[in-house]
């Protein structure tokens, strides 16, 4: 099992400006709805592509803050960098099962297994030799969950002026 914190801040510049804000909000947009995509032919449950979600939320957020100045601003000249330098991937141990059960609750026996047996009679006189070849496979098949939770940082800065 996988967990994703997803950290992330995204900052927008418009071009011809060294202006650089740092746009952060504890609201996820709700408005328009998650980009997935589906793994194709599984039948399984869909992704969710973080980086549109991420952009989307900066662009919904420059709307909303935006000042008079910069609502002049045409929107094919702004830039949304998005900062992926804090988004935490942690890996947990992986859970086995057997058929659905946890492998530490199921008793495994511990005596050798026969996957097939062969009794072979020699009626001539002559020495005979048998052959024969076994394999055995095993599949393993690992599930990874990506949790849908967020955390956003943000920054506060206070000059204080000399008495």
């Amino acid at each position: 099992m996988e967990s994703i914190d997803h950290s992330s801040s995204a900052t927008w510049q418009y071009r011809g400006s060294n202006r650089n804000e740092k746009l952060t909000s504890d609201v996820m947009p709700t408005t328009d709805p998650l980009n997935t995509t589906n793994l194709s032919g599984t039948g399984s449950k869909e992704l969710v592509d973080l980086e549109v979600i991420v952009l989307n939320w900066a662009k919904q957020i420059f709307d909303v803050t935006k000042t008079k100045a910069e609502a002049k601003i045409n929107k094919k000249f702004l830039q949304y960098n998005i900062n992926w330098s804090h988004l935490f991937n942690e890996s947990l141990e992986p859970i086995y099962t057997i058929g659905g059960a946890d492998v530490r609750n199921v008793r495994q026996s511990k005596d050798e297994q026969s996957l097939f047996k062969s009794t072979f009679t020699n009626t001539t006189e002559r020495e005979q030799e048998y052959s024969f070849k076994t394999e055995r496979s095993t599949r393993s098949a690992a599930t990874i969950i990506i949790g849908k939770t967020f955390r956003f940082l943000s920054d506060l800065y206070i000059n204080i002026a000399p008495e």
